[in-house]
């Protein structure tokens, strides 16, 4: 199984050296633009893989993979991220990945602004995370954006705590 917990220039290396019995490393390879792949007889994107000139090859190769579109990866559940007052996508980040135990990092999405308008039928905040010319994900993943109320508890960094079911843990101060 594919460990999303690392950047996704790991992920890929890590699959290909597992297809190909190698042990390539980071620091030898570079990966060019994914392209999104129209042939229905093969996966969804081709990747170029390219060599770093000195590190044992040269080169390029192209390979054919698929990317985890966002809808599928959240299928039938919307991330609740509590995030106070957040701007732009990039300040989702880190609630997302600790969350979920994700490393989407900025090189993998488009960052925009939150636009306070978009909100479900409950009024609760939405926001569209988009992907862009990210290696391992496609297409985007939507989340409900929760201000964090007075009293929560969070940790050492700042992080709300939140239970599993979303809800924030709070102090109850009588």
């Amino acid at each position: 199984m594919t460990d999303l917990t690392q950047p996704s220039a790991k992920v890929v290396l890590d699959q290909i050296n597992v297809d190909n019995e190698l042990q390539l490393a980071l620091a030898q390879v570079t990966f060019g633009v994914p392209v999104a792949n129209t042939d229905s007889t093969l996966r969804n994107t081709d990747i170029p893989v390219l060599a770093v000139a000195g590190q044992g090859y040269v080169g390029s190769r192209s390979i054919n993979l698929d990317r985890l579109s966002g809808s599928v990866l959240f299928l039938n559940y919307i991330p609740q991220l509590a995030v106070d007052n957040p701007d732009t996508t990039k300040d989702l980040l880190t609630s997302l990945n600790q969350l979920h135990g994700l490393d989407i990092t900025l090189a993998d999405i488009v960052d925009h602004p939150i636009d306070t308008g978009y909100v479900d039928a409950q009024g609760v905040q939405l926001h569209d995370i988009t992907f862009h010319n990210s290696l391992v994900y496609l297409d985007h993943i939507t989340v409900n954006i929760l201000g964090i109320p007075d009293n929560t508890f969070v940790t050492e960094s700042g992080i709300p705590l939140v239970s599993e079911s979303g809800l924030y843990l709070i102090a109850d101060i009588l």
